[in-house]
């Protein structure tokens, strides 16, 4: 993961006020849908941040299964580790994208929300997510996109860049301004059907794309054969 990542404390509260955002919550209900997580599977959450996702995870797979965070922040980890206090099948791992803490062919699904879109060497990291599926293992990644609607895509700045970071600023208190990485990331992000090809080239098959909020975000979905 790219060293933007790395974020203090200070810098992690502000996303963590970003992820409790009833926009942000809808998109992991859409991921769990779209992973169709099962209790006693075994699932990986990369970039877990502050284990929002990881929480929903480890209570849908139950003391039969097992959710995983990964991250390279240690103040996101903290964040995580106090969300998910309790949960026993719950574990957060220090580590890379391109280096995952678990054994090939280990997991049933791995998710990666907004994250892979910070991978430097993302074929190495969409290659590390396949080593760790099992077969018919699932690949769920949800990132940003620009909607191809003009009108959209106006509407979609305007919101990402003066609604959202001051809806942030409000929860947390936190006139940082960490916020910005989000929609920034959104202007620098791979096409559609690139991240689709570079799936394919992984070793992916099924591949689906499925555009939330008019385009806003894109859910990828692919299986390890």
């Amino acid at each position: 993961m790219a060293t933007t990542l790395d974020f203090d404390e200070k810098a992690a509260a502000q996303v963590d006020a970003i992820y409790s955002t009833p926009d942000v919550a809808a998109t992991r209900t859409a991921v769990l849908r779209a992973g169709n997580v099962k209790p006693g599977e075994t699932v990986l959450d990369v970039g877990c941040g502050p284990g929002y996702l990881l929480r929903d995870l480890a209570l849908t797979t139950g003391k039969g299964g097992g959710a995983v965070g990964v991250d390279i922040s240690e103040p996101m980890l903290n964040l995580a580790r106090r969300r998910c206090a309790g949960l026993a099948n719950a574990r957060l791992e220090k580590a890379d994208a391109t280096s995952l803490p678990v054994a090939d062919g280990s997991a049933d699904l791995i998710c990666g929300l907004q994250i892979y879109a910070y991978v430097p060497e993302l074929d190495a990291a969409l290659s590390e997510a396949r080593r760790t599926l099992k077969t018919g293992g699932r690949l769920i990644i949800l990132e940003f996109s620009l909607p191809t609607n003009p009108l959209l895509r106006t509407l979609y700045n305007l919101y990402f860049r003066k609604i959202l970071p001051r809806t942030a600023t409000w929860i947390s208190g936190d006139k940082s301004g960490a916020y910005k990485y989000l929609p920034e990331s959104v202007n620098t992000f791979i096409g559609r059907e690139q991240m689709s090809g570079m799936m394919t080239n992984a070793g992916f098959t099924q591949i689906r794309q499925h555009a939330m909020t008019f385009g806003v975000c894109i859910c990828y979905r692919g299986e390890k054969v």
